[in-house]
């Protein structure tokens, strides 16, 4: 038990029968009023008749996700952590108050996004609804961590996410290969005639350095960067032809595939996607 800061204000933290409690006293600018209010929650506990402030469970979730959103995820703004997550759901729960937020209420939600539709057409993605679980999940977890509410377990918790299937089945002929490479710019040509020969995916080809190329067995050393193998793939006539004067010049710590601006020079080809999808549609490739 003891007086503490929560989030830059003053609060009380204390245990009750195994339960955490973590709570702002007032507005939180005295230590004295905090130290007060643990004072009396020492007495009620030893006296056996303390109960939390079941206000805290009638806060609306609406609150929750914008406390979540300004305090912890607006300055981020990484990863799926992204507003439109935020305004869906708000939209969703916010009117809901916490103590009505149930395990079979959002499985209910889970499933009926599962089935919705975009404006395109297509069903949103397993991924996409995993991660507005992950979002609501987290808002709670914060809401408990910096004291805004107390004594109550994530229904979040137990959610088993979508199955996300990330495997593609599209395998270009060697005509539409053809066809695409036309349409690419030529800094991308030798990095998608390498995707095309060997199979690899973006992130290994993007780390390539000149010292994985063996000109001489004609093997290629891939280091994946996603699951932390190592192995070896072969290198095809054709992608040996294009290979050869990217990696017979320059130091072998370089990149085999650099960028076309010259300010990022000395760093490996990442987003491409814009100048991707505009040759895929002049190609006339999904």
């Amino acid at each position: 038990m003891g007086v503490v800061k929560i989030g830059g204000k003053w609060g009380i933290d204390y245990y009750d029968n195994g339960q955490r409690y973590r709570k702002v006293v007032g507005d939180g600018s005295s230590f004295t009023l905090a130290k007060k209010a643990l004072c009396s929650v020492k007495t009620r506990i030893a006296e056996g008749i303390y109960l939390p402030n079941k206000i805290d469970n009638n806060v609306l979730l609406k609150e929750i996700l914008e406390y979540y959103w300004t305090k912890r995820i607006e300055k981020k703004r990484n990863g799926f952590h992204s507003e439109s997550i935020y305004k869906r759901l708000k939209e969703e729960f916010g009117h809901i108050p916490l103590r009505n937020l149930t395990k079979e209420r959002i499985v209910e939600y889970q499933q009926r996004r599962a089935n919705e539709k975009r404006k395109n057409g297509k069903f949103f993605q397993p991924q996409t609804i995993n991660n507005e679980i992950i979002f609501l999940k987290g808002a709670i977890n914060y809401a408990l961590k910096m004291g805004k509410i107390s004594g109550i377990k994530n229904p979040c918790s137990n959610i088993e996410p979508l199955e996300v299937n990330n495997t593609r089945d599209v395998v270009l002929t060697y005509k539409e290969f053809e066809r695409l490479m036309s349409c690419l710019p030529a800094f991308l040509k030798p990095f998608t005639a390498c995707a095309y020969y060997t199979g690899c995916r973006k992130s290994e080809i993007s780390g390539l350095l000149k010292s994985d190329v063996n000109l001489f067995n004609n093997t290629i050393h891939i280091r994946s960067p996603k699951n932390g193998e190592s192995r070896f793939v072969p290198i095809a006539k054709p992608l040996r032809e294009i290979l050869l004067p990217l990696v017979t010049t320059g130091a072998p710590t370089e990149y085999v595939f650099r960028p076309r601006r010259n300010k990022k020079a000395g760093k490996p080809i990442t987003d491409f996607a814009k100048v991707w999808r505009s040759a895929c549609e002049k190609a006339e490739l999904k």
